[in-house]
């Protein structure tokens, strides 16, 4: 049998064994909780990158979505003129065959009057 200062030594031993593992376990626990804080900061960094990226995408888009914006109100003034110089072009153009119909029959008097005018030169010359 088992003396009382046997069972006191035997407790205090498993106290001590129970200390020991409890600070194991806490060392490992620790070591756990440290290792796994450094993977959520490696996982944080990851997705702190993939956010700046699509920021910077974001933004970028938003520059893009500006010059057509800007190339589409450029494109539409651009027609604007087209269709104003089509409508003045037109205009022109009607002028122009009025006075080609001016200039054809003050053509055709030209040469009735310089066919008059030698015919009567012609005339006077036999006649005198």
């Amino acid at each position: 049998m088992m003396s009382e200062d046997d069972h006191s030594l035997t407790d205090i031993n498993n106290k001590n064994l129970k200390k020991n593992m409890l600070t194991t376990n806490n060392i490992e626990l620790q070591e756990l909780f440290k290792e796994h804080l450094a993977n959520d900061n490696k996982r944080l960094d990851r997705i702190e990158y993939k956010i700046d990226k699509l920021s910077e995408t974001v933004v970028s888009l938003a520059r893009v979505e500006e010059k057509v914006n800007s190339l589409n109100r450029d494109s539409a003034r651009t027609n604007d003129g087209l269709v104003k110089l089509e409508s003045r072009l037109e205009v022109v153009e009607g002028k122009v065959d009025n006075n080609n119909v001016t200039v054809k029959i003050i053509n055709n008097i030209f040469w009735i009057g310089l066919t008059a005018f030698a015919g009567s030169i012609i005339a006077w010359f036999f006649t005198r």
